[in-house]
């Protein structure tokens, strides 16, 4: 696996999530998440972290895992949710196929369904509401 595999918008989604989910009390960090997401390998997903550091799209104080977005990061984000709109509202388009229970994939759900998933693949519980 490599960095290419990986885009700067699945960054900026994984930063943002990952800062949501901390905020809620769910220990969760950007380059893990990716790497829960896409099965890519963490260093892997850490490289494109940095990749995204010098590309302006985030900043970090004393560790990449405490990242967050930029204005430009924030455009990005922003530009994600647009496509997903378009895609038919909250659907995430770009994952690869996600274990979930009860069969499907990551393709197959909304942005809730997908994160209620994803935290119980961590192993904790979260309110969405």
């Amino acid at each position: 696996m490599a960095r290419k595999d990986i885009s700067d918008q699945q960054v900026v989604w994984a930063v943002s999530t990952a800062k949501i989910l901390r905020d809620r009390g769910i220990d969760v960090w950007p380059g893990e998440l990716l790497a829960t997401v896409l099965g890519q390998p963490v260093k892997v997903c850490y490289r494109c972290l940095e990749r995204a550091f010098e590309r302006d799209f985030l900043e970090y104080g004393v560790s990449l895992r405490s990242a967050w977005l930029t204005e430009k990061g924030q455009n990005l984000l922003a530009e994600f949710y647009v496509e997903q709109q378009k895609l038919g509202g909250s659907r995430i388009s770009w994952l690869d196929p996600l274990k979930v229970e009860g069969g499907g994939t990551g393709q197959d759900l909304t942005y809730d369904q997908f994160i209620k998933n994803l935290v119980r693949q961590i192993g904790t519980s979260v309110d969405l509401a």
